[in-house]
């Protein structure tokens, strides 16, 4: 129960970033869409640098002498398996259960309009570092590093 009630404060505390972070736009998009589309933009990154992670670390195990190398590439593998099974389930679900017809996969008219991705483009570069900082901080924790924290380094005294 503890950790649910943790998901669900997290899921409500993105949320609200993301209402504070709500940027004036087209006046034809709703306040909801927008936020909406974030959080999707969002929650697709992250699968993409978890998924990314789990692929590089089945290839250094792969190419690893390592005594539980096949441990590890068994791991990695059934893991991806079952986010993409998790993920189909999520799909056929959605399909079953919408009010409207859903294709059975997705193109580039279903996502935005033209002029919604010529405002997506103005922010894409918000996107991108911050998909930079989350990739830069699972390599510091693969590496056993301490990861980085945002804004400038602390001063250490000397």
């Amino acid at each position: 129960k503890t950790a649910a009630q943790e998901r669900a404060n997290i899921a409500e505390q993105r949320a609200a970033r993301l209402e504070r972070g709500y940027a004036v736009t087209d006046p034809r998009i709703s306040r909801d869409l927008v936020i909406t589309r974030a959080y999707c933009a969002g929650a697709e990154k992250t699968a993409a640098i978890k998924l990314d992670a789990l692929l590089d670390g089945f290839r250094r195990a792969a190419s690893s002498d390592a005594e539980d190398a096949r441990a590890q590439i068994e791991q990695q593998w059934v893991t991806a398996n079952a986010i993409a099974a998790r993920a189909l389930d999520a799909l056929r679900r959605m399909q079953e259960e919408s009010p409207i017809p859903l294709p059975e996969r997705i193109t580039g008219e279903h996502v935005m309009t033209p002029e919604e991705a010529d405002r997506w483009h103005r922010d894409a570069q918000l996107i991108v570092n911050a998909d930079a900082m989350e990739r830069a901080r699972i390599a510091a924790q693969v590496d056993g590093e301490e990861p980085k924290r945002r804004g400038r380094p602390r001063k250490t005294a000397e």
